[in-house]
């Protein structure tokens, strides 16, 4: 069950499928959205090195930056909030400034679902001179152990086919354990899948996995794979159909990439469907 959901937004252009998704599962756990905007003054007033004499250029360039960037969390948040009453959902919106990574995981302690946008958190439309892309600042919160979220595309997908993946780790069965504790959409068809050169152990991870879901009153389908998952959950993801991967990770993967593992990794750099991870 979720009470909590904390949404990141960007510029009304990539923020209508989160606010989509963020109301759908509010309406459906009756909890409350609390969005937060970021005004990043730091990162929109570097313009790099100034040559001699462009000191007045590089100024109007900032003013620029902020201009826009305060009328496109204007226009995001007159759309969130009026969005939330159409809907009849309890929102609160906080307008921020500051460093978006200290802000947002501050702000993520006490929520049970973080909903961000897969290419980008806080986007309002600005190209600066930073090499920081879009999707890092997702990386850098799920290094830090923000969880669970779900980062989705700019198309809204109702979440009614589900691939979940499912390694075998501790940390794997946490995030099945905490989707399936979300109360899935009852219509939903949730497939299980799991990848591995051991047909016999994997087949008995997928046992396990059924179980648990069946105590829950959750029907699951499952499926081995032999072989890898990196590349190959993807395809599986097309082939069943899904609307949204759920993935988490081994504590092997966590200390040798020191990010998150390489699946996880690949699937947000390649998916074009919402992802659920919780690390």
């Amino acid at each position: 069950m979720l009470k909590r959901i904390l949404l990141g937004l960007g510029d009304k252009e990539h923020s209508g499928a989160k606010i989509q998704h963020a109301i759908e599962l509010a309406q459906q756990h009756a909890a409350r959205i609390t969005a937060v905007t970021v005004l990043d003054r730091d990162r929109l007033n570097y313009v790099g090195p100034v040559p001699m004499g462009g000191g007045t250029a590089a100024e109007e360039l900032r003013e620029h930056r902020l201009t826009v960037a305060g009328e496109k969390i204007d226009e995001v948040a007159d759309f969130f909030e009026q969005t939330c009453r159409d809907a009849n959902v309890e929102f609160t919106l906080h307008r921020e400034e500051g460093d978006p990574f200290k802000i947002l995981t501050r702000q993520s302690k006490f929520q049970d679902l973080m909903l961000f946008g897969l290419t980008g958190v806080f986007d309002y439309g600005l190209v600066t001179d930073q090499d920081e892309k879009p999707i890092d600042l997702l990386i850098r919160f799920i290094r830090a152990g923000v969880r669970p979220i779900l980062a989705v595309d700019e198309k809204f997908r109702t979440l009614n086919r589900v691939l979940v993946a499912y390694s075998g780790s501790v940390e794997s069965a946490r995030t099945v354990k905490q989707f399936i504790r979300m109360q899935p959409r009852p219509e939903a068809v949730i497939r299980v899948v799991t990848f591995d050169t051991n047909e016999e152990l994997a087949r008995s991870r997928l046992e396990e996995v059924e179980g648990y879901c069946q105590d829950y009153g959750v029907s699951v389908e499952t499926k081995f794979v032999p072989g890898s998952p990196k590349g190959h959950l993807i395809e599986e993801a097309d082939d069943f159909g899904a609307d949204v991967i759920v993935m988490g990770n081994s504590a092997k993967s966590l200390l040798s990439r020191k990010i998150f593992g390489e699946t996880a990794l690949y699937c947000l750099q390649h998916a074009d469907r919402p992802i659920f991870l919780n690390q």
